[in-house]
């Protein structure tokens, strides 16, 4: 004897209204939140192309300056009336001597003058080293070539190690000018705005130059005068 299939309950076929209604709904939150990380990690990608990172400054801002510092050249002052490095160290600037900036001329010397601005920009002038005309000491700078290294600095701090103008012991100092050397070790410290303000490890610097007191520097050939 055959048995009697029941009938289903209609209720049990498919999805019901209320349910459709549902997953249609988390289906549609599903889709914009995916759209909103596509279109926010083009945004990103985006603005990280067209604006480096503050990291990636910080760090050509002390290529830049590494490459300088420790390339100093001990020009003596013409205008001393004794054997004077043109070296005028403070602890909010610095000029000195260096070879050219590679984007502007090779196997050259120029003077250079870092300082920051009112506007929170560190900049690195720079002038012909041929040109006695110009003071480090001034602040006129008209005429000089601006290399912008950094914005959004807030502060400026530069010591300088070695002996003591009228001592033996060697410690940092905020100031080095009218000097008969050159310091040991040049140190930069930076505070920057936003989130990364903290983020400019000091820079510290040996300068590489051997001075000779005894003779005066050929600005063409960079040799002592009267020697071949």
């Amino acid at each position: 004897m055959l048995n009697a299939i029941a009938p289903k309950d209609p209720r049990s076929a498919g999805f019901t209204l209320v349910e459709l209604l549902v997953a249609m709904a988390v289906f549609g939150m599903t889709a914009s939140m995916l759209l909103g990380g596509v279109f926010g990690l083009t945004k990103f990608q985006q603005k990280d192309v067209t604006s480096p990172l503050p990291h990636e400054a910080v760090i050509s801002a002390q290529t830049i300056l590494r490459e300088r510092l420790s390339r100093i050249v001990g020009v003596l002052r013409a205008d001393a009336n004794t054997a004077q490095i043109d070296f005028q160290g403070g602890e909010a600037q610095l000029g000195f001597f260096a070879p050219v900036l590679p984007m502007h001329a090779p196997d050259a010397v120029e003077r250079y003058r870092l300082l920051l601005t009112s506007s929170g920009d560190l900049i690195l002038y720079s002038s012909s080293g041929l040109n006695r005309n110009i003071d480090l000491e001034n602040l006129a700078l008209s005429g000089w070539r601006q290399t912008r290294l950094l914005t959004g600095v807030r502060d400026i701090q530069i010591s300088y190690f070695g002996s003591e103008p009228l001592g033996t012991d060697r410690i940092w100092q905020s100031r080095w000018t009218d000097r008969r050397d050159l310091p040991i070790l040049v140190r930069i410290k930076l505070s920057l705005d936003g989130e990364d303000g903290n983020y400019w490890p000091d820079l510290i610097v040996r300068p590489r130059a051997n001075v000779n007191l005894i003779c005066r520097i050929d600005q063409f050939s960079q040799r002592c005068k009267g020697q071949p």
